[in-house]
């Protein structure tokens, strides 16, 4: 090996890790992601399909009142549905907040 080989290789070494570090950082931000994702779908079908359940309560009511109260059971667990989607997006930016941090220490410290 002459001395240009050994002043390339060490340069070269550090930028694959560096790049395969940038890389295995973006899969963990889209981990994140498919997760938070995965979490609002739910809570999406569950919405529709409490829908549906009180749509259907609400037609066979046998007053007002009835109508009115299948209504506000259903317009909670919305609202519950949509505090569930702030704390999944909170932990959301939080976890990627952390993996940013923890690459850009990675990166800086070479």
């Amino acid at each position: 090996m002459d001395q240009h080989d050994t002043t390339t290789a060490a340069p070269l070494a550090e930028a694959t890790t560096k790049v395969g570090d940038f890389w295995r950082g973006q899969d963990k931000v889209l981990d994140y992601m498919q997760i938070f994702v995965r979490g609002w779908f739910e809570r999406r079908h569950a919405g529709t399909q409490a829908a549906l359940e009180c749509a259907q309560r609400m037609c066979m009511a046998k007053t007002p009142v009835d109508a009115s109260r299948e209504f506000q059971v259903w317009a909670a667990g919305s609202l519950q549905r949509i505090a569930q989607d702030n704390v999944a997006f909170q932990r959301e930016i939080m976890d990627i907040g952390e993996a940013m941090i923890d690459a850009s220490h990675r990166y800086t410290a070479g």
